[in-house]
């Protein structure tokens, strides 16, 4: 729309997996570096420096928390852009005709057709004083 309206967007529907997949990314992340980390210090290459454990779990910290926060802002990104259908250049339904006046000076209201066709034709009957009603298959 041109300009905000009130109670317009409040029932859009929730998605959780965005919080999901950050959490799962970054303990995964985390793991990966601190398995790496504890492989490399304590079976491939073990150094007995001042005759300290070889596994020094404080000191293997660290490096995956750093890492287990920017696996989780990729994954979280990654879902982002899989949940969103990004990057979409340019949707079918911006090809209509008259849809470049949306933004400007004129209002386009676009819905799914649901399962039930009534519904869709009352639906389509509630908007009395639009300038055009089009169903069109995307």
């Amino acid at each position: 729309t041109p300009f905000a309206l009130e109670g317009v967007g409040g029932d859009a529907p929730h998605r959780r997996s965005l919080g999901w997949a950050a959490l799962a990314g970054g303990f995964l992340g985390a793991g990966v570096t601190y398995a790496l980390e504890a492989f490399s210090a304590g079976v491939a290459y073990p150094f007995n420096a001042g005759d300290r454990p070889y596994q020094s779990w404080p000191v293997f910290l660290i490096a995956p928390f750093e890492i287990g926060v920017l696996c989780a802002g990729v994954f979280g990104f990654i879902c982002l852009l899989l949940t969103t259908g990004l990057p979409r250049l340019n949707h079918p339904f911006f090809d209509l005709e008259d849809s470049d006046r949306v933004s400007r000076d004129r209002f386009m209201l676009a819905f799914a057709t649901p399962a039930d066709e009534e519904k869709a034709r009352s639906l389509r009957g509630a908007l009395d004083g639009a300038l055009a009603v089009r169903e069109v298959e995307l």
